[in-house]
């Protein structure tokens, strides 16, 4: 890639964009990301995403999920609850500049199992 062509490139444009407590996740992950060869910086910057996960979307996604819980309960559906034993991540063999991803909700950006 040319000098001109990483100027011209959206992650280049974006390379002063600073996170903050309302930041979608997702979108960091997805558009943000920056090619780098160097585990060390993947690492820091996936623990970065992991904060923002955490951190302003908790609360309406929780109000979000007790509405969509009252919408199938009032539609008639059946619903089940479970748990895993141990650590389940969605979406690992998918496309990222990081060579693994996640599944996260497009609009909440939580990790979510799609068709649930």
């Amino acid at each position: 890639m040319t000098n001109e062509q990483k100027k011209a490139s959206r992650r280049y444009k974006v390379q002063g964009v600073k996170a903050t407590p309302t930041t979608h996740p997702g979108l960091w992950l997805d558009r943000y990301a920056d090619y780098a060869p160097d585990t060390a910086w993947k690492a820091a910057f996936v623990q970065h995403v992991c904060k923002l996960s955490t951190a302003a979307n908790a609360n309406p996604y929780k109000a979000f999920f007790e509405r969509w819980k009252q919408a199938l309960v009032a539609a008639g559906a059946q619903t089940h609850t479970g748990t895993v034993r141990t650590r389940m991540v969605v979406g690992l063999g998918s496309e990222s500049i990081l060579e693994t991803s996640i599944t996260l909700h497009r609009t909440y950006g939580v990790p979510y199992i799609p068709g649930s």
